[in-house]
């Protein structure tokens, strides 16, 4: 499991405030500090974001950690790669291929 030192923690977590200023208040860094110290003994058993918004809803916490579940739902709406934009470039490559062969 990946540790961070608390001074790491919020250099992330103030990165992570001002990419996503519209979404996320300042707050968000004492959310992150505090929850830490509250799911100490089930952050062995959370291993995704998944799991730890899971457990932010099944325990009534959203109202107390609402930046953290907007950062875990923004975690999980991110796409995991780019290959459909890639595939679409690759694609208008064929096409203007074919265009340029096909002009007189």
């Amino acid at each position: 499991m990946l540790q961070f030192s608390e001074e790491n923690l919020v250099k992330a977590t103030y990165d992570f405030i001002i990419f996503y200023e519209k979404d996320i208040s300042s707050d968000f860094t004492r959310q992150v500090l505090s929850i830490k110290e509250i799911l100490t003994d089930s952050v062995s058993k959370i291993k995704t974001i998944k799991e730890l918004a899971k457990c932010i809803l099944e325990n009534d916490l959203g109202s107390l950690y609402k930046d953290v579940l907007t950062a875990c739902v923004i975690f999980t709406a991110l796409p995991v790669t780019v290959a459909s934009a890639e595939r679409s470039f690759s694609k208008l490559k064929i096409i203007k291929k074919y265009l340029r062969n096909s002009m007189a």
